[in-house]
């Protein structure tokens, strides 16, 4: 895996950034995969869902101010449990 694409997924609602990220990072000729973060309670299964995936690269979207907090939150955990790949967000 290259790529993990964290950030806000709702049913029926398309996260367009996720979605033009995840495009980009394919037509490069890399793997990607979108792992959904709605907040606080999902911080636990989008570290566990991306640390099983492993992949060299996690991006965080962060969509809003009301979710900066808990976004960077996530960056954190997913440190302290051992993922060693880089970390970006925006």
């Amino acid at each position: 895996m290259d790529v993990a694409l964290v950030g806000l997924v709702l049913a029926g609602v398309e996260n367009l950034s996720l979605a033009v990220l995840s495009d980009a990072v394919e037509r490069a000729g890399m793997e990607s995969t979108i792992v959904s973060l709605s907040g606080w309670g999902d911080i636990d299964a989008a570290t566990g869902a991306v640390l099983r995936r492993r992949p060299r690269v996690c991006g965080i979207s962060i969509q809003t101010g009301e979710s900066a907090l808990a976004s960077l939150a996530f960056s954190r955990v997913l440190r302290a449990r051992g993922y060693a790949g880089t970390i970006v967000s925006g």
